[in-house]
């Protein structure tokens, strides 16, 4: 009898690649993957080879495949393509950051400038008192706003107009001081805007014009009399 002939075919060698693009920068790709494997196998890939660069994220759709397996029939199986997009990370008052911080996505890169959130605009009233004191109201105006920044670039993309929700200085009113004048009753209510400097206000009190009648009295016949001196002065509060 003949014998069996047992015949056994071995997959051919083969290749091929997962490829990671940036869509934020028009399919640039960032990481290429080489994959080797045989004709109708499947080759798992392994941690390294699925982590996503730091700074990205996967596009709505996307998702970085375990094992590759390859065609059967002898045809190059073809690339697989992951679609990425950059991380963004919001700055905001809860959350601050500084300038050369790292982001939290990409260690390798950091926080630039312009992305502080809070500014604070602040007007001085100094009321100067004419007993030399001086009593100082300060008023404060708080603004803020949300910086966006990309953590692949590094890069502020966006920020929001600076806001505030108490926006204005309000009114103040002068206290009154008998017999004298303030420069002003009220310091005004303002909506200062963002970009305002500082602002001082001095309030100084002016002495009010006194007048004083002099009465020389004849103790005997308590009539008035005529004297050698002025019966009105003119002058001012605390002057002498």
């Amino acid at each position: 009898a003949t014998p069996a002939v047992t015949i056994t075919y071995t997959g051919n060698p083969t290749n091929t690649k997962v490829i990671f693009v940036d869509d934020n920068d028009n399919g640039k790709t960032i990481k290429t993957v080489p994959v080797n494997g045989v004709t109708g196998g499947t080759t798992p890939l392994s941690s390294d080879d699925q982590k996503i660069p730091d700074g990205y994220e996967l596009v709505d759709g996307n998702k970085v495949p375990t094992e590759i397996k390859f065609n059967n029939d002898g045809s190059q199986t073809p690339d697989t393509t992951i679609h990425l997009k950059h991380k963004t990370v919001d700055v905001t008052p809860d959350s601050p950051a500084q300038p050369g911080d790292k982001l939290p996505d990409n260690p390798n890169k950091y926080y630039p400038d312009g992305v502080d959130t809070t500014k604070v605009v602040t007007r001085t009233i100094n009321v100067h008192k004419p007993d030399g004191t001086t009593e100082t109201i300060t008023q404060t105006v708080t603004f803020t706003r949300t910086v966006t920044v990309d953590e692949v670039t590094g890069k502020v993309i966006s920020s929001t107009p600076w806001t505030s929700t108490n926006p204005d200085y309000p009114e103040y009113t002068v206290p009154s001081i008998d017999g004298y004048t303030p420069s002003q009753s009220t310091v005004k209510k303002v909506t200062p805007k963002d970009t305002d400097s500082n602002s001082t206000v001095d309030v100084t009190y002016t002495g009010n014009t006194q007048t004083i009648k002099v009465v020389a009295v004849d103790k005997t016949t308590g009539k008035e009399v005529t004297v050698d001196v002025p019966t009105t002065f003119n002058g001012k509060s605390d002057e002498n």
